[in-house]
């Protein structure tokens, strides 16, 4: 549903969407699209896993949808993510959740 507000923005040239189930892809693409309209030209979307996921270019901006919940037990996964996208990202969830979990 995000989708629907940030791709039709002015400002917003592209978005990129990693998605791992192609059955998840399937079931929305069409959807989304057809929602989107002249708008999903800016919209790509690749499947794959997030983790094998090798960027092309840089992002102005990544936002990970993949955890129902933040919590010590995902932190070692967004620190690998962090890592892997920090060039691009200032993970504020990973500060969060060292602060929160691992610095009291």
């Amino acid at each position: 549903m995000i989708l629907t507000m940030i791709v039709p923005k002015a400002e917003v040239e592209k978005v990129t969407v990693v998605e791992i189930n192609s059955n998840v892809i399937s079931l929305v693409e069409k959807y989304i699209r057809d929602y989107l309209g002249s708008n999903s030209k800016k919209l790509e979307i690749i499947n794959s896993n997030i983790y094998d996921f090798v960027p092309k270019h840089k992002y102005n901006t990544v936002f990970f949808d993949i955890w129902g919940n933040y919590s010590s037990d995902t932190y070692e996964e967004t620190k690998i993510l962090h890592r892997k996208f920090s060039n691009w990202i200032d993970n504020w969830m990973r500060w969060y959740m060292r602060a929160k979990y691992f610095n009291k």
